[in-house]
């Protein structure tokens, strides 16, 4: 398996979760040939890479806000994914607290430096905020430190609603409200 010689664990979640996108193969597949292949080598994380990009995940910075914020700090559940409709057109937003009426985008993918691929998401966000949404637009800098921005996502998430909080993800979290030391 291609993804278990990656140089990475975000290049083997990038081969995993692009065959899936694209239509070559499903999940369940992918899982089924793994625990059947039992010394293949990071079988764990990709197992586990699996079932995140069953869960909606599509990009290594897509899973790590998965895993890193959402989970690790206990901010509720979003769907991924989430189809929308914009100007008459599908959309799909990477993540989405419906009860919240919250979306997160996650810009990591080259492409998202182009102008017009820059517009686009400007007008979705407005579109979104006409409606009552809030959009969060994060890219690798924010995910990269996830302590931080689960109690920005978490806040966010407060001021809509939901009555967390974030929890710290172990004894050295650096999870601290801007201005707290």
């Amino acid at each position: 398996m291609v993804a278990s010689r990656a140089r990475g664990d975000d290049e083997a979640v990038g081969v995993l979760a692009d065959v899936v996108r694209e239509g070559l193969t499903v999940p369940a597949r992918l899982e089924d040939v793994l625990v059947e292949q039992r010394r293949l080598p990071r079988r764990r994380l990709l197992l586990d890479v699996v079932r995140d990009v069953e869960s909606g995940a599509e990009s290594p910075l897509e899973r790590r806000y998965l895993r890193d914020v959402e989970r690790r700090h206990a901010l509720p559940r979003g769907v991924r994914q989430a189809r929308d409709a914009v100007a008459g057109r599908a959309v799909f937003r990477d993540v989405r607290y419906p009860a919240y009426r919250t979306n997160i985008e996650l810009d990591g993918r080259l492409g998202h430096s182009r102008a017009l691929d820059r517009w686009a998401d400007l007008e979705r966000d407005l579109e979104a905020a006409a409606r009552g949404d809030v959009t969060l637009r994060i890219g690798w800098q924010q995910v990269l430190e996830p302590c931080r921005l689960a109690v920005t996502v978490g806040g966010v998430l407060a001021l809509r609603g939901w009555t967390g909080p974030p929890t710290a993800c172990g004894a050295a979290c650096g999870m601290r409200p801007e201005g707290v030391s």
